[in-house]
């Protein structure tokens, strides 16, 4: 079983929260829909409620209950986690997912950015070639198999990883 001491091992700039999901709620935040757990931000939409609602879903359906973000110098990566291991449950009904061959993950640099893929799907962009290397670390470290998104694709409520 993964634990969060071995992502630490990786020597980045995380933030794990901990979150219960049966407590998590939809709220309305001025134009903006979030999924919340008290004052913690799980998810958020501008594209509207039905989008919020779907995220919350599969975070009570997975059971997730820690959000893991690599911040620093900007939000490039953020991550789920249900009791310390990658979500693991047969794919939600109607899930939007990409799937994750860790064995054909790549870093492409391109214009002074550097992006992950897993074949030829685009994962992530990453602020650097050591971060890009530290989001491949951390796929194949969780086992993710998949990368999926609640919501629109292009504005999503939110990304997660499964296997």
């Amino acid at each position: 079983m993964l634990a969060l001491r071995d992502l630490t091992k990786l020597d980045m700039a995380t933030t794990v929260v901990p979150f219960n999901p049966r407590r998590a709620q939809v709220e309305s935040r001025g134009a903006n829909w979030v999924v919340v757990d008290g004052d913690k931000v799980l998810a958020f939409s501008a594209s509207g409620e039905a989008d919020a609602r779907r995220a919350m879903e599969i975070i009570r359906y997975y059971g997730m209950n820690k959000q893991v973000t690599c911040d620093k110098p900007w939000l490039w990566l953020q991550y789920y986690l249900t009791d310390n291991s990658a979500p693991t449950k047969a794919p939600i009904p109607q899930e939007d997912s990409v799937p994750i061959a860790a064995e054909r993950l790549r870093v492409v640099k391109r214009q002074g950015y550097h992006y992950v893929y897993s074949g030829r799907e685009l994962l992530l962009e990453c602020p650097s070639q050591s971060a890009a290397n530290k989001a491949i670390d951390i796929i194949k470290l969780c086992g993710f198999t998949r990368k999926c998104y609640a919501g629109n694709r292009e504005f999503p409520a939110m990304v997660y990883f499964a296997k």
